[in-house]
């Protein structure tokens, strides 16, 4: 998956590129900061691309800090200050200029509807995405995917089941193939 968010990263240039460490670049623009919030239960993506920064300078010379505020390991769901932890997580999330998402993350989809952004979608290697895709795909709505949406059945004359013909602006997900979310 790191590899994936590398690839998005670097081909939508969403964080700043690094090169070879020389002192032209570490004094060329010092006015210049980017903060890159990691949100993960893993210390791994944080470590990651804390060290790629540390240990190389931007091509640009701007300065870079990247942050995580916790890494749990495993998933409390029934411990409230880690429920507390992980909504003060997504509130930060939502304060981001640019959120790269896992596919299916309620971390990702609360936090860009907060901002009102449409976020990068990271697409896991699977059966749904095909070939050698994009690593990542530019969501096309601000909504959140309902990966488990009700059966919709019009017993009309047509007897039509699928939400997408009956009503228009409701599409299937970019990342959930059975999911559906409201398109503009």
């Amino acid at each position: 998956m790191y590899q994936r968010i590398l690839e998005c990263s670097e081909k939508e240039k969403l964080l700043p590129e690094v090169g070879p460490s020389n002192i032209t670049n570490a004094t060329s623009n010092p006015a210049k900061h980017t903060a890159i919030l990691v949100v993960s239960l893993f210390s791994e993506y944080f470590e990651k691309i804390k060290s790629t920064y540390y240990e190389n300078s931007t091509l640009t010379g701007e300065m870079v800090a990247v942050y995580q505020p916790s890494h749990e390991v495993h998933q409390k769901t029934h411990a409230q200050f880690h429920n507390h932890k992980a909504l003060a997580e997504m509130y930060l999330l939502s304060y981001c200029d640019k959120i790269v998402t896992s596919a299916g993350s309620t971390f990702g989809y609360v936090s860009h509807g907060l901002a009102g952004s449409m976020p990068w979608i990271i697409r896991p290697p699977s059966w749904m995405y095909p070939g050698n895709g994009p690593a990542c795909i530019k969501s096309l709505s601000v909504e959140p995917c309902l990966h488990s949406p009700p059966i919709i059945e019009c017993k009309g004359k047509d007897n039509v089941n699928d939400a997408e013909i009956v009503v228009p602006y409701i599409k299937r997900c970019e990342d959930s193939d059975s999911g559906l979310k409201i398109f503009g």
